[in-house]
This record gives structure tokens, C-alpha cells and sequence, in this order.
């Protein structure tokens, strides 16, 4: 077992969101970690290789994950004193990339620090500079006053998000969430992959996909056959065949058993008409009716 310490570099704009959506990717893929102090954009953890590297693949609002080889706060001087106290493997070719956040360093420094870390690295451990097919991509993130230099290993499901952005689907409804977030409820639903999953308001299907992309077993509910059609042709597009879907009123839901539920409630004027009943009550039965199809150490996530 390969315990390490590594760093996963955050998208901007989610607040605190990103850094739930890593633990719970790192608890649905049943890794044993330790949380370590970490910054606003960065989040540092010990664990097994494998089980990092399989949980940065599933999240959607952070970059990517890195072997983490020196953080620390405090000057540039203090960096550069801890470069040279490095124990890394002689040769191979490399490059360095400073991943700089809210203008911790003027944009005309940047290149300027990529060559002074990688001319360090380069004579202290005979590596050969390579743009085109390195061997290593060694990351520098500055922020504040914080230093973290690791070592590149996996990109997150971030960038593959823009194959499913909801302009792209066949179907469209003003509702939907992108599918940054729909990943992210996912995730912090714990799900994985054998899991029953329900989404009692799928809409369009977005939170669905997400979740039958990670091997779960998909079920959807809504009160409108438009929208379950549009859920089917979504989830035909993109491949996915592990998937139920059902009309029904979340009220009384018509499904028995779920591991884990995430969901995308209706509100405001896109919300289902209930005649004169207020949609609090729509929510209101809804929870109370979850409570018994949830199973027992299931997990419930949804966007307020």
C-alpha cells in the first residue's frame, strides 16, 4: 500500500463546495485518508495512491490531483531554501507550471518563476526541460503567501464535463443544472459504482447521467411525461443504459428501496403546479417519504 501526501487544486466561484465534493468522492471510493490544512483553493491529503488518483477522476469543480512535495507559507526565499532539500529521482525530462490565483504573483513573474524552479530542479537532479512529451509536470501553486510544488498525476472529470454541457444534449429545459453541479450533488451523495440511485425530480436527466457515468443504477421520477422523454433521449445521447425512469409524484414516491438519492428540487415559477397547495408541502412529504426508502447508511444530497 502506497500511503502519500498530495494536493488537489480547486475551481474558483464554488466557495466551500469543491472541497465537500473531494471528501465525498474520497469516502464513496471507501479510501482511507487524513485531511491536512489546506487554503482556499486547495485541499491536502494523505492516502493510498490508488484510491486518490481513482477519487479525483469522479470530481467536477477541482482541477487536478498532485503528489505533494513541499508546502508551505511564508516568502519566496523560504520556497527556494526547501527546493534544494528536495530527494527526487535523478533524469528524465520535465517541465514546471505555476498555478497562480487571485493576482498572488504579478502575471509578468510567472514565467520568470517556472524557469528559476526549473533550472533548480534541472541541475540538482539532472533533468532534461521537455514541452512536448515530459515524463514529469511538476506544479507550482502560489496563493496568498502559500507555496505548494507537487508533482502532476491525474486531471479531474472537469474538463470531460464539456462534452455534456447542457447546450450540447438533445434536450433542453430552463431548469436544468449544469453539469458541473449535478456531478458534484453526486458526489456528495456518496455514490459509486453497484449503488441504486434516485433522482425523484430528474427533470431532463443531467444529476441521472452523472450518476449512471459512475456505474450506479439510475432512477428517475417526475410528475411530466415531457420531461422523462427529454430525460430518455438525454441519456440515449450519451450512452447510458443502466437507467429507469418513471412518472410519479415525489410526494408518494413510487420506488421501494435507494442506496443513495440526489436531486435538483423544482422551485419558483418552473415548479410543478400542486393546485392551491403551497410547494413547501411538496417538500415537506417529499423528506418525509425519503425517510423511508433511504437505506440505512444511504446519503441524500440537493441543491438549496
Amino acid at each position: 500500500m502506497s500511503i502519500k501526501d498530495f494536493f488537489v487544486v480547486h475551481a474558483g466561484k464554488y466557495g466551500s463546495l469543491p472541497k465537500s465534493e473531494l471528501v465525498g468522492s474520497l469516502e464513496a471510493t471507501e479510501a482511507n485518508f487524513s485531511l491536512k490544512p489546506g487554503t482556499k483553493y486547495l485541499s491536502r491529503f494523505t492516502c493510498e495512491l490508488s484510491k486518490a488518483k481513482e477519487s479525483i477522476k469522479r470530481v467536477a469543480l477541482s482541477h487536478f490531483l498532485c503528489e505533494e512535495l513541499i508546502f508551505q507559507r511564508g516568502s519566496i526565499s523560504s520556497l527556494f531554501n526547501l527546493l534544494n532539500k528536495l530527494d527526487l529521482a535523478e533524469g528524465g525530462s520535465f517541465y514546471v507550471r505555476v498555478n497562480r490565483v487571485e493576482g498572488s504573483i504579478p502575471a509578468e513573474e510567472v514565467s520568470a518563476l517556472e524557469r528559476e524552479v526549473g533550472s533548480i530542479l534541472s541541475e540538482k537532479f539532472k533533468k532534461k526541460t521537455s514541452f512536448k512529451n515530459p515524463e514529469e509536470i511538476f506544479i507550482l501553486h502560489v496563493e496568498d503567501n502559500a507555496y505548494a510544488l507537487g508533482k502532476f498525476l491525474e486531471p479531474s472529470e472537469r474538463k470531460k464535463l464539456k462534452e455534456r454541457q447542457n447546450k450540447t444534449k438533445p434536450k433542453f429545459h430552463a431548469s436544468m443544472l449544469p453539469p458541473d453541479l449535478s456531478r458534484a450533488l453526486v458526489n456528495l451523495a456518496r455514490v459509486k459504482k453497484g449503488d441504486i440511485f434516485l433522482d425523484p425530480f430528474c427533470g431532463m436527466g443531467g444529476v441521472l447521467l452523472e450518476a449512471e457515468l459512475i456505474g450506479a443504477r439510475a432512477i428517475g421520477v417526475d410528475f411530466k411525461e415531457k420531461m422523462l422523454r427529454g430525460a430518455k433521449e438525454n441519456l440515449t445521447f450519451y450512452g447510458a443504459m443502466n437507467y429507469d425512469l418513471i412518472k410519479g409524484d415525489a410526494r408518494f414516491l413510487p420506488v421501494a428501496k435507494a442506496d443513495k438519492v440526489a436531486t435538483d428540487p423544482p422551485y419558483g415559477r418552473l415548479s410543478p403546479k400542486l393546485k392551491k397547495e403551497p410547494i413547501v408541502n411538496l417538500y415537506t412529504k417529499f423528506i418525509a417519504n425519503l425517510s423511508n426508502i433511504i437505506a440505512t447508511g444511504g446519503h441524500f444530497a440537493q441543491k438549496v
